[in-house]
This record gives C-alpha cells, structure tokens and sequence, in this order.
C-alpha cells in the first residue's frame, strides 16, 4: 500500500465516517448508508482492513428486499432525520425488506457491490477465508442482479429498466418537487413496474445502469467459478444483453453512448459522463470505445461536475479497452483534484473547487485505489513488465 500522504488523509476520512456498521458517505450531510458509496468503500478499504471492506459489503446485502433488490439508501433508525430523501418518503417499501428491523428506500442503484464484492476477495490472500465471504455474499448478488433483470425487465428488451433518477447512483438527489412526485408514484404502485408506468412517463434504460449489470454479471460468473457453481447467467443471456446495449444506447449522430427513453422509444441526445463511465461494463470494443471517448471529451468536457467515482469507472474502462495512457491520466487528474481541493462530493469541471459535501467517503475510498494502482504500475515500470489490460472486447 502506498505512504502518499494523501492517503494516509483519505484513511482518516474513512475513520471518520465510520459508524461500526457502516461507512456514511457524508457525516455532514448523509448520515445514512447509500448502497453506492459503500461499495467503493469496500473497494478501498479491502488493502487497509480487509474484514472491515467485507463487513461494508455484508452491510448492504443486510438490506436487501425479499425480491432481491438492494435498496439505494439503507436507513440509521437511530437518525430517523437529517436526510433527505428520508424513509418517510418510502411506506410501503419496508413490507418488501426481508428484515423487518431495516428501513430502506424504495429504489434500486447501479449494483457496482458485485464488483465490490469480486475485487475485496481478490485481495484476501487466505483462501479459506475468501472463499467463505464470495460463498456468503453469493446469494445476495445473484438475487439483486436477478431482480434487475427480470422485475426491470420490459416486454421489448433485456435491458434495466429505471423507473427514478436517483436510481442512477452516481448522481446526487435535485431539490425539485418532481422527483418526489415519481417517489410517491412508485410507493402508490408498492414498487410493480408495470402499475407505475401506467401513471409515470419516466422509465428509462440507463446506460451506467445497464454497463454495470452487465460488468456484475461476469463478475458473479467468476465468483461462481472460484465456489463451484453453475454460471448465474448463460453466455447467450449476456450476448443478448450485449447487443440490445449497443443498439439502444449508440448514438450514431453524436457518437457516443447515451440513455434510453422507454417512454418516447428514443434515445436521450444528451452526453453524460455516463457514457465514458460505460466502457467500465467491458461490454464495448475497442474502436467504438475510442471513438466514444474521444467524442465525449469535445461534447462533454466542460459540462458537468467530476465525480471521483465515475472517474475511477472511466479509468478502468479505458484500461480494459486498451487505451493505458488515456487511463492514466484520468487517474492523475482526478487525483490531482482532490490533493487542490479535498475530498469533495465532486469538483467544478473548470476550475477544480469543491462542490456538494466535503470529506466524502467514496472519494476518499476511490482516491486510495487511484493511489494503489499507481503505485502498481510505477513498480511494473520500473521492473520492465507492462501494464494487465483485462477483458478488451474486440
């Protein structure tokens, strides 16, 4: 593990905002546990405190729904207040959680925990002992990645189906009225699909969304390899996935990956980090991956505020599709973010500054990855070997 100094200050963020049960995101400002942040705590902390990394893991599969769903927020009933969207905003949700003492949201995020779930394994050396955590988280991972694909599943494509915007992940809540409505809408429905979309026009295949089910699915194969199991999902379950993936999110005319409209059977002209962060999925081959990140980079550059963890997403995405250098320097530049201006919720795209809350979990978690795969890579250079380049797609 790296002795930056900025690691060592991304350890005492973690610190911090450890509750015992689980890493808050925010102490300030989000004093409960979000499905998507702990997850790249996970990440971070599995070099530094491996069981503390799988406790985070275990954390979130603690409030999964007994369909499977791992709700985006898991409640702190100690704190019944100070967050917003709180539970009150879900009634019908905790009928659906599988134990009854838990109180969630009532929407789903990203599920980057099975990523979490493959990578904090990989780094317990004991054998034994990595195999008894994969073997105890397994059913919790297939079940959320079960329930994305079929209760999210629409009668017209494999794809996931996101029925709120902050079922995102990445995203942080906007202040408006809307989106509570859509909230109210969905516990009306108690959270049927179909119900909600007969009184919601929002529904939306997200491509950050559908990039890391597919991402998750191979990551739950290879847990199922390393346990003994049967393939969670067949090969032509995934091709399937894979070529609706590209036929709905391509954007011809702008070149880049964008989301999907249920609703309107088109696509959202609008170029989001989210396209770049997809190329994490290792679902998209390496000429459309270089022409989608060149793209981005003229359309997108400037618009809208750089998140630690999508960067960290676009990073390895790159790596896998063969772009090493590219990688790289969205590894220092985020870095070089966050030793300027902390460990911000996210940065101004101009100048760098800090926005949203400070001290954030998942930055620092991501900033301690950032650090050891430089680090990594300093010593492959250094001792003439190159850099893995995993799951490039052809």
């Amino acid at each position: 593990m790296t002795d930056d100094p900025l690691a060592a200050a991304a350890r005492r963020v973690l610190r911090a905002n450890d509750t015992g049960r689980w890493t808050v995101p925010s102490r300030a400002r989000h004093p409960h546990q979000w499905s998507w942040d702990s997850a790249f705590v996970a990440i971070g902390l599995a070099a530094l405190a491996w069981d503390r990394a799988a406790a985070e893991v275990d954390a979130i599969l603690a409030a999964r729904w007994r369909e499977g769903m791992l709700p985006h927020v898991r409640y702190d009933t100690r704190r019944p207040t100070g967050s917003f969207p709180g539970p009150n905003r879900w009634p019908r949700a905790q009928a659906h959680v599988a134990d009854s003492a838990v109180r969630t949201s009532g929407i789903a995020s990203p599920p980057i925990v099975v990523t979490a779930a493959l990578l904090v394994g990989r780094r317990q050396p004991d054998r034994e002992r990595r195999l008894a955590f994969w073997r105890r988280t397994y059913r919790g991972l297939l079940g959320c990645l079960e329930h994305l694909a079929t209760a999210r599943r629409l009668p017209d494509s494999p794809l996931v189906a996101v029925v709120h915007p902050w079922e995102r992940g990445w995203d942080g809540p906007p202040d408006g009225d809307g989106h509570l409505v859509l909230a109210e809408l969905l516990d009306e429905a108690d959270y049927d699909v179909a119900t909600y979309r007969e009184v919601s026009a929002f529904c939306v295949n997200d491509v950050l969304m559908d990039a890391l089910w597919y991402r998750a699915a191979r990551d739950l194969g290879e847990i199922a390899g390393e346990l003994g199991e049967p393939a969670p999902f067949a090969r032509g379950r995934l091709d399937e996935f894979a070529a609706a993936f590209e036929e709905r999110h391509w954007d011809p005319e702008l070149g880049v990956y964008v989301d999907w409209d249920c609703a309107a059977a088109r696509r959202v002209a609008t170029p989001t980090a989210a396209g770049v962060a997809a190329l994490a999925g290792g679902l998209i081959g390496v000429g459309r991956a270089r022409a989608a990140w060149e793209r981005h980079r003229d359309l997108a550059s400037d618009r809208e505020p750089v998140r630690a963890p999508v960067s960290w997403l676009v990073a390895g995405g790159l790596d896998g599709c063969a772009m090493p250098g590219e990688a790289a320097r969205v590894r220092a530049e985020t870095l070089d973010l966050v030793r300027r201006a902390g460990f911000a919720e996210c940065f101004d795209p101009v100048s760098g500054a800090a926005r949203g809350a400070g001290e954030c979990s998942a930055t620092a978690a991501v900033t301690i990855d950032l650090l050891d795969q430089e680090a990594s890579a300093s010593r492959r250079s250094s001792s003439g070997g190159s850099a893995m380049v995993p799951g490039v797609r052809e």
